[in-house]
């Protein structure tokens, strides 16, 4: 029997329709009460990570136990890849010692909490930031994301202290098979925005994004898994770097790219990743590609303008759809209960397009009641 654990089901439309016989949707309470034994002999998907605590406690399988535990805790997932990167600087700090961290002098540093979601508290720091500046930013910027995620998805004490990585984000969802193969359902740049606040604003997949590197992504999942030796386990991935040098900043267990991004490939492929996953099937991109080599499709979170004030405002959905373009999907999302109002799936040409867009001011698309 295979599971869907969820505790909503925001942005899900494309995994529900998978429901069956063999899929079941859970709640968390649910697969409490019916004590449903899981391992690696599963199909798990959880797309809020506010579920994992419930699947290991539910695990009657080392494997899937540790493969959660060493992917989620970030600091444990550094210690896993010593092996490939043995040099590479980490530790644990507490935040209430933020104030006496004392950090090498020739490197910069990427500080973010020990679990954690959607970009919150990250901050990019070197020996002469003003760290009693930066404990009281961490600590609002944490009291506010608290109000959306649990503390078992957000870490509100232990940070990171990790050496930062030169280079362009990716991230890629996959997953390894029944034989513990890599299979990769979509890969995306991710170019940061100009503003900390809007961190996720845009991902973008592309020919030359696949060309440069998928190759190299299935070799690092086959080396990576000669550890942990997981099977049937999706993972929403994120790299750092160069087409010749990049480094895995962090794994998401059991689950692709949150707030519909996983649902990028769906909707401009019509590939269903999750189907994908739980059925077993590999993907051909290279067929894809050929049949739109200049193309590039992009993924849009609408932000809450970061001055924009509510209840007193709301968003300008059509101003915004008419900023964005041609779009291929778009989605409305409550504003109130989200730091998003709006997930957009559109079609680009052109780089210039893609950055103007990155660097969205969304401010622009709040109005007043």
């Amino acid at each position: 029997m295979d599971y869907i654990i969820a505790s909503n089901t925001n942005f899900l439309d494309n995994l529900i329709k998978l429901t069956s016989d063999e899929i079941h949707l859970l709640t968390h309470q649910e697969l409490r009460e019916k004590q449903i034994p899981l391992s690696l002999a599963n199909k798990i998907y959880a797309p809020h990570e506010d579920a994992l605590d419930n699947i290991l406690l539910q695990s009657t399988d080392a494997q899937l136990a540790d493969g959660i535990i060493q992917l989620k805790d970030k600091f444990l997932f550094r210690q896993l890849l010593k092996k490939v990167t043995p040099d590479y600087f980490c530790k644990v700090v507490n935040r209430e010692k933020l104030t006496a961290l004392q950090l090498p002098t020739d490197r910069k540093y990427v500080l973010k909490p020990r679990k954690g979601f959607f970009g919150t508290a990250v901050h990019f720091i070197d020996h002469t930031t003003d760290l009693q500046v930066l404990s009281l930013t961490i600590e609002a910027e944490l009291k506010k994301s608290g109000s959306y995620f649990s503390n078992n998805t957000l870490d509100t004490q232990d940070l990171i202290v990790e050496e930062f990585i030169e280079g362009e984000e990716y991230a890629v969802d996959m997953f390894f098979n029944s034989n513990g193969e890599p299979v990769i359902t979509n890969i995306t740049h991710h170019p940061l925005a100009h503003r900390q606040e809007y961190f996720h604003s845009l991902y973008y997949t592309s020919r030359e994004v696949f060309e440069q590197y998928y190759d190299r992504f299935i070799t690092f999942f086959n080396h990576f898994n000669q550890e942990l030796k997981l099977r049937n386990f999706p993972i929403h991935a994120e790299f750092k770097g160069t087409p010749e040098n990049f480094k895995s900043i962090e794994m998401n267990p059991l689950r692709f790219g949150g707030f519909g991004l996983a649902d990028l490939a769906f909707h401009t492929t019509g590939l269903n990743p999750f189907k994908a996953y739980f059925l077993n099937e590999s993907i051909d991109w290279s067929e894809f590609w050929q049949q739109h080599p200049d193309e590039s499709y992009c993924w849009v979170l609408g932000y809450k303008g970061a001055e924009a004030i509510f209840p007193a405002m709301i968003p300008d959905h059509q101003a915004f759809q008419q900023y964005l373009g041609e779009i291929i999907h778009y989605t409305v999302v409550d504003h109130l209960t989200n730091p998003v109002f709006a997930i957009a799936y559109i079609k680009v040409n052109g780089s210039s397009r893609i950055d103007e867009i990155k660097d969205t001011e969304f401010n622009h698309f709040f109005i007043l009641q």
